[in-house]
């Protein structure tokens, strides 16, 4: 079965022409049909958290006609292999830039009955002391 059909289900065999036409015009050059089966496979068997579709080896294996003796896919696989630690280094430091982002959440709203003009009004203000609700240097809200 073709896996590039017309629109009359025979074989497209002026795909590859049709292809080079859309790489010259990107100004792409130096590639093959080969590049576009390595990038499927890796694809497939990138982890599904790397944006991958998660299939393991004997899946892949079989949907590109591999036989069980093929040493080939192991080149899709190393490639994984490398971007894993790289990913998960990446999400480390990620998480780490974000939690020292974040404020501190407080652990009990303040009550302040006097504003800086000493009229009687009850605050809620979370995370603030009054010094620095005096000192004006937070928005009133």
């Amino acid at each position: 079965m073709p896996v590039f059909c017309t629109s009359t289900a025979r074989p497209d065999t002026h795909l590859w022409d049709k292809i080079q036409v859309i790489g010259k015009r990107a100004g792409v050059n130096g590639f093959n049909l080969k590049t576009f089966r390595a990038t499927r496979a890796t694809e497939r068997l990138r982890p599904k958290w790397l944006g991958g579709w998660g299939y393991d080896v004997p899946t892949v294996r079989d949907l590109l006609g591999h036989d069980e003796e093929s040493e080939s896919i192991w080149s899709y696989v190393s490639s994984i292999a490398k971007e894993v630690p790289i990913a998960e280094m990446n999400k480390n430091e990620e998480n780490q830039h974000s939690t020292m982002s974040k404020p501190a959440a407080p652990n009990s709203a303040k009550v302040i009955p006097n504003d800086a003009c000493g009229r009687q009004r009850n605050r809620a203000i979370i995370g603030m002391t009054r010094t620095k609700w005096r000192n004006g240097s937070e928005a009133e809200g």
